[in-house]
């Protein structure tokens, strides 16, 4: 199988871009990029093409999640083009953008999803005879 280029830049207004990207078998560490920087790896899909790379992004106060960004399918080879395997994404303030190779547009691949912060409150006195449990749930924007 041919090499596999994979680029992430961080395109956000002012914030740095902190991720960690991974495979079932590679770890490639946590990485924090200045805005306008980018951070690249290399590498050959397995044999039975089952090859899948995501990586955790934080931004902000708030903003991330795990998004997948590399897969061995049609859809996504045919975007990162089948004749160089080029696979170009960039974090902006609404979401993460492919680079669309044969079309040499940015197309929005993912939104930012919304983190939740869950608290549990355990013996709350709710008066001299009764105690309760409760869940504060914050989503976070």
């Amino acid at each position: 199988m041919a090499m596999v280029y994979v680029y992430i830049f961080n395109d956000l207004n002012k914030d740095t871009l902190s991720l960690r990207c991974k495979s079932k078998h590679d770890d490639l560490g946590g990485h924090a990029l200045p805005v306008e920087a980018n951070f690249h790896f290399t590498f050959k899909v397995n044999f039975w093409g089952t090859t899948l790379f995501w990586c955790n992004f934080n931004w902000g106060k708030n903003h991330g999640g795990s998004y997948d960004i590399f897969w061995y399918e049609d859809d996504l080879l045919y975007k990162c083009s089948y004749k160089t395997k080029n696979c170009t994404w960039h974090a902006r303030n609404d979401g993460i953008y492919s680079m669309g190779i044969p079309d040499n547009r940015f197309i929005n691949f993912y939104y930012w999803k919304r983190r939740t912060v869950y608290f549990f409150f355990d013996g709350l006195s709710v008066n001299d005879d009764h105690q309760a449990s409760s869940w504060l749930i914050l989503h976070l924007e």
